[in-house]
C-alpha cells in the first residue's frame, strides 16, 4: 500500500475519479492498482496528439483586463500544460490553453481559457447539455491552479468527441467550494478504511476496475457475514461458509455479460437484442443460459427454455453465481 500523506500532491485525474467513485480512487492512488479496458484505451488514443505539446505559457499580466486594448490583442494555444496549486496541493496537466495576449513585445498573457477533451459525450439536463460532476470537478481545479499563478481566467471549455460539442463551465464562488470540500474529503480517505462500493450503479459496468472492486458480491458478503455474526453471537469457532462459483458448463453454453441486453424468443430460436437483434440461436444447441449482471429475459424465453430442461443462472458483474 502507498504511503499517501496530508501534504501529498495529487494529480488532477485522482481527484476527478474520488469524484466519480471514492473506491476506485482508493485502489488507484492508495493501492495504485490501475486496469486498462476499452474506455480508457480510447481515452488515451485521444489524449496522444495533445500531450505532444511543449507546455509553454506567456507571462501572467498584473493589468486587469480593461486596461488591455482589443487591437492589440492575440489568441494562441499552449498545449500540454503542467502546473500545479500549493493551496490546494493539486497538480494538473491541461490538454489546452487559449491565451489571450497582449499585442506588445512582452506578450503577456491577459486571459486564459483551458479546454479538456473528452471521448463521452454531456449529461442531458433540463436546459440543455450539462457538464457530469467529474468534468465539473476536473475543468474546477484547472481554473484555480491558473488563477492561483496569476492568470486571469473566468471560465473552462470541454470539447465531447461523441457529440462534437464544446460545453462551457464558469467556475463560481460555489462551485469552489465544493472543489476544496472535495479536496479535503480526498485526502482523508487514505487514513480510513477502503470506501464501500457503489450500489446498483450504471457506473460500475464501464468501470475498469470493475472485476477487482467486485461491487454486488463485496456487498452480498458483507451483509452474509453480519448476519452470520448476529447468528452466531456468543458461538466460539462458528465460520462463515465460503461462497462458491458454480462449475463452467462448456458444452454449448450462451455467456451474456454485457449489460443491457435482452433475451427474447421467436419460434425455437433465442434472441439476443440491444437496440436491434444481435444473434439467433437455436434453443436445441443450447446447453446452459448464464446471464451476468443487468440483462433481462422474457417469461416466453424462460418457458421455452424450462420446456426444453436448459438451466438459466444469474451472476453478478463479477461472474459470482
Amino acid at each position: 500500500m502507498s504511503d499517501v500523506s496530508e501534504t501529498q500532491t495529487f494529480q488532477a485525474r485522482m481527484l476527478n475519479e474520488f469524484v466519480y467513485c471514492p473506491r476506485l480512487f482508493y485502489y488507484e492512488c492508495v493501492e495504485g492498482v490501475f486496469v486498462e479496458n476499452a474506455d480508457t484505451l480510447r481515452g488515451g488514443s485521444l489524449h496522444r496528439c495533445v500531450d505532444a505539446g511543449s507546455g509553454r505559457m506567456p507571462t501572467a499580466d498584473t493589468k486587469t483586463l480593461s486596461d488591455q486594448p482589443a487591437a492589440e490583442e492575440e489568441v494562441v494555444d499552449s498545449r500540454s500544460v503542467q502546473m500545479g496549486s500549493a493551496r490546494l496541493g493539486v497538480s494538473a496537466k491541461m490538454d489546452l490553453v487559449e491565451v489571450r495576449s497582449g499585442g506588445d513585445a512582452t506578450r503577456r498573457a491577459v486571459e486564459v481559457c483551458p479546454v479538456d477533451y473528452k471521448a463521452g459525450a454531456p449529461r442531458a439536463g433540463t436546459d440543455g447539455n450539462e457538464l457530469w460532476d467529474t468534468d465539473k470537478m476536473r475543468l474546477g481545479l484547472q481554473v484555480l491552479i491558473l488563477r492561483e499563478n496569476g492568470y486571469a481566467c473566468r471560465e473552462a471549455v470541454i470539447y465531447y468527441r461523441a457529440t462534437k460539442q464544446r460545453v462551457r463551465l464558469v467556475v463560481s464562488p460555489e462551485l469552489e467550494a465544493w472543489i476544496v470540500d472535495r479536496v479535503q474529503a480526498a485526502r482523508r480517505t487514505p487514513a480510513g478504511p477502503i470506501p464501500p462500493p457503489l450500489v446498483s450503479s450504471p457506473k460500475c459496468p464501464r468501470c475498469s476496475l470493475v472485476t477487482v472492486c467486485l461491487p454486488d458480491e463485496t456487498r452480498i458478503l458483507a451483509a452474509a457475514v453480519e448476519k452470520e455474526k448476529a447468528k452466531t453471537a456468543g458461538t466460539p469457532g462458528k465460520e462463515v461458509p465460503r461462497r462458491l462459483i458454480a462449475a463452467r458448463d462448456d458444452c454449448r453454453a450462451l455467456y451474456l455479460n454485457q449489460p443491457g441486453l435482452r433475451v427474447g424468443c421467436r419460434d425455437e430460436l433465442l434472441q439476443v437484442k440491444d437496440e436491434k437483434v444481435l444473434d439467433e440461436v437455436r434453443i436445441n444447441d443450447v446447453s446452459h443460459v448464464a446471464l451476468f449482471g443487468n440483462i433481462q429475459i422474457s417469461t416466453q424465453a424462460i418457458q421455452r427454455l424450462c420446456e426444453a430442461e436448459v438451466p438459466v443462472t444469474y451472476f453478478s458483474m463479477g461472474g459470482w453465481f
